[in-house]
């Protein structure tokens, strides 16, 4: 490991710690009005305990302003009353201050009612909804305790696949049978334009590293096969995914892959002032995303792959041998370079210009070079991260979406 390349970002993680604002011995409670109750709650850390008047209540050790608490509602019996156009949801936070001062913040939520399923469509949230998905698909996965046998962690891997899957599907299918998708053509798959984001998501999050098989690599030279993703690389996802902010859900499961030209004429790199008296105030342009496959890569091509941990910059196989040198003398001479970088690290930026907490963790940076003829743990890696591709024993984007729409087709006949 080279420390210079690593000091930035140590220097980076420590001061995000020391300087982020936390309170500590929190205590969470949600209440409901008339009609919904709540169903579960989905908490990174902390404990879910009865409260003194019979509703649950969360217990959380710190809570800082990159905490998110995810909660899901049910109808109680008989539903919404008929005469309420809201329904209204009330959160106190009791916590204890850096000064030892205990404090509770209440926040009131009012949601319009409707009996529209259309309507219910048209304003979902696709972040959240995407966020509820995975730590739904992580709460089901703690389900076996640690000292489990490998065969029962193993089945509930499966399970968690097949139902992030039926999840979709019901969706989906919800929404062609009780919305004006219904007319569309039979040989056309209708996804929600709230929700235009579900069905990739869910098939990368079968192919993470949350949810993908183990299985036996053989990397250059060594005898025995290394076992991907490893059970640390796993329990690190899990982990992540179980608090993960909804602006970077996606991006957890699925990459954001940029491609960059060598000498940046083409303006990508080049700082964009906004228009205002405040000229600090601006973006970092940059290409279009392109498609996270294999074939969308170039054999000489320079890349940044974003999967929300870090951010990767891949060398191709036939590159100039002037970017595989060390990070600081590829930036010395192509400096639109550490542009683009620090507009990736930018990226759900809290406040302008810093790094922010709402990622998992620092955006440490990557230097992939890959080599021709060798097929190690960079060239794996880059592999997996295609999710658009067939890997992790699940289909690619085009036979998945092909599988997704003969699934619904076939729950939808099923009920005529």
């Amino acid at each position: 490991v080279n420390c210079h390349e690593w000091q930035e970002n140590m220097h980076q993680a420590l001061s995000r710690h020391i300087q982020s604002f936390a309170v500590t011995d929190a205590v969470f409670k949600l209440r409901c009005s008339t009609g919904i109750q709540i169903k579960s709650y989905y908490i990174g850390s902390g404990n879910v305990v009865e409260g003194t008047l019979g509703s649950a209540e969360v217990e959380l050790p710190s809570v800082s302003s990159s905490s998110t608490i995810a909660v899901e509602l049910d109808h109680r019996v008989g539903g919404l009353p008929k005469n309420k156009k809201f329904a209204f949801l009330q959160s106190a936070l009791l916590y204890t201050t850096r000064g030892g001062q205990r404090r509770v913040r209440v926040s009131t939520l009012a949601i319009r009612t409707t009996s529209s399923v259309s309507e219910v469509f048209k304003s979902a949230d696709c972040a959240a909804t995407l966020t509820l998905l995975m730590r739904e698909s992580v709460d089901r996965l703690r389900k076996p305790t640690p000292g489990a046998p490998i065969e029962e962690r193993e089945h509930a891997r499966q399970k968690v696949q097949e139902s992030v899957f039926h999840k979709c599907v019901l969706t989906l299918g919800n929404y062609r049978e009780h919305t004006a998708a219904m007319n569309a053509p039979a040989s056309q798959l209708v996804i929600p334009d709230r929700l235009s984001l579900l069905a990739m998501h869910c098939m990368s999050m079968m192919k993470s590293q949350m949810l993908r098989p183990a299985s036996a690599h053989r990397m250059g030279e060594s005898a025995l096969p290394a076992i991907m993703p490893s059970g640390d690389d796993r329990a690190f996802f899990i982990w992540h995914a179980a608090q993960c902010h909804p602006a970077v859900a996606y991006l957890l499961v699925h990459p954001t892959i940029i491609p960059v030209t060598p000498d940046g004429n083409d303006g990508v790199g080049v700082w964009n002032s906004a228009q205002g008296p405040d000229e600090s105030l601006g973006f970092v342009r940059m290409r279009s995303p392109q498609d996270a496959s294999m074939a969308s890569l170039k054999v000489d091509g320079l890349y940044f792959i974003d999967n929300g941990f870090d951010i990767r910059f891949v060398v191709q196989k036939g590159a100039a041998d002037s970017f595989r040198q060390d990070w600081s003398s590829v930036v010395a001479t192509h400096p639109h370079l550490a542009s683009i970088l620090w507009q990736f690290r930018a990226y759900c930026s809290a406040q302008r210009g810093e790094e922010s907490d709402i990622r998992p963790t620092v955006a440490a940076l990557k230097h992939v070079i890959l080599q021709e003829g060798r097929h190690g743990k960079p060239e794996i890696d880059m592999l997996n991260l295609m999710t658009d591709d067939a890997t992790g024993g699940n289909k690619n984007s085009v036979d998945f979406m092909a599988n997704l729409h003969r699934s619904i087709r076939e729950r939808l006949d099923a009920k005529k």
